[in-house]
């Protein structure tokens, strides 16, 4: 080999490491070995260039005296050893960064679902001594494990945070709705209420309506065909109900056979309509009850009251809500002692 091809071996990795077979390498199968090992070592292009540089120079007497001492081996295997170290090292480095990221990733998740789980010391504690595991196989020989068991748990902590995050969507929607009609709950109302008086009080909200409806006889008609049927009915209203609620509007149980809408941007005669739509699609509604041959009809009482911006200059946001309930409330009893299946306007009392 001439020193041309020689020189520009040192800097073509696998053409230095094809030349230690072309020079022939001894019989011997450590430096066979050895010649093997340095080929993977130039090609890997994560090797670097100092590397290559530091084996390159060793391996001079080599290619210029064709010298396979002991000596030379010795000192090109302390570089492999080095490197190998140092390669070790730096995947230990990384992967400890990882797990210190995942821990982190899961202290995070946990602290937002601890209100929905309810068990985040176990669970913590069995996130630690994941990491305990993985950081005792961070040894040479079983790195790759270790990365393997990473990337396990980091596929694992996907999935359960996508499940998570599904589970909190549910359960944050179970928890303004109630389960049986489907409508808001009643907390979820006040906090409707809640923005909608505060948005009147500072003078930057249209017209926000309430309409409080209660079933006729309901106690009655529950006593007499039973809870199951009474739930069918109460599911039934609620239905006509939430028919009736339009973009920013907002239908909801308010407690027992009593439901309410907020309604957003109606005039007061408006809103009666809407109230009067509500009233008789419920008493056209038929209700047939299975296996006795027999359908039903029930009725509602409403009241409903209309406030505006101009109606609430100075007042504070929690008079305004509480005043809004309070009317349509008297409004609804009065329709309800003076005969039911009627509406009436709080305007009119």
């Amino acid at each position: 080999m001439n020193d041309t091809s020689t020189g520009g071996g040192f800097g073509a990795c696998n053409g230095v490491c094809r030349s230690l077979f072309d020079i022939g390498v001894p019989a011997d199968l450590k430096w066979v070995r050895l010649a093997d090992t340095l080929r993977n070592i130039s090609a890997d292009p994560a090797t670097p260039h100092s590397t290559k540089k530091s084996i390159q120079s060793l391996l001079i007497p080599v290619f210029k005296n064709r010298e396979f001492s002991d000596d030379t081996f010795g000192k090109l295997t302390k570089k492999i050893e080095e490197y190998r170290h140092e390669q070790c090292h730096a995947r230990q480095s990384t992967l400890l960064a990882n797990i210190d990221t995942l821990i982190e990733t899961l202290d995070l998740t946990s602290n937002g679902l601890d209100t929905l789980v309810g068990d985040k010391e176990v669970g913590m504690a069995n996130i630690e001594h994941s990491a305990k595991q993985l950081a005792s196989t961070l040894t040479e020989g079983n790195i790759q494990e270790a990365i393997d068991r990473v990337e396990k748990l980091q596929s694992k902590i996907a999935a359960n945070m996508d499940r998570a995050f599904t589970l909190k969507n549910e359960l944050s929607e179970r928890a303004r709705h109630d389960a049986l009609t489907r409508l808001a709950n009643r907390r979820f109302f006040d906090e409707r209420l809640e923005e909608l008086a505060q948005a009147l009080a500072e003078q930057r909200s249209d017209p926000v309506s309430l309409i409080f409806a209660d079933i006729d006889h309901f106690k009655t008609f529950n006593d007499t065909y039973g809870h199951k049927v009474g739930d069918s009915v109460l599911a039934a209203v609620a239905g006509e109900l939430r028919n009736s609620v339009r973009g920013e509007d907002l239908a909801a149980r308010y407690g027992g056979e009593e439901m309410v809408a907020l309604a957003v941007g109606l005039n007061h005669t408006q809103a009666l309509s809407r109230a009067e739509e509500i009233r008789r699609a419920i008493e056209e509604h038929e209700f047939v009850l299975r296996g006795k041959g027999q359908s039903i009809h029930v009725t509602v009482s409403i009241g409903v009251v209309t406030v505006t911006a101009a109606d609430t200059v100075g007042k504070e946001p929690q008079a305004i809500a509480r005043e809004l309930v309070e009317n349509a409330d008297a409004a609804l009893y009065r329709a309800k002692n003076g005969g039911r299946n009627q509406v009436v306007s709080f305007t009119t009392l």
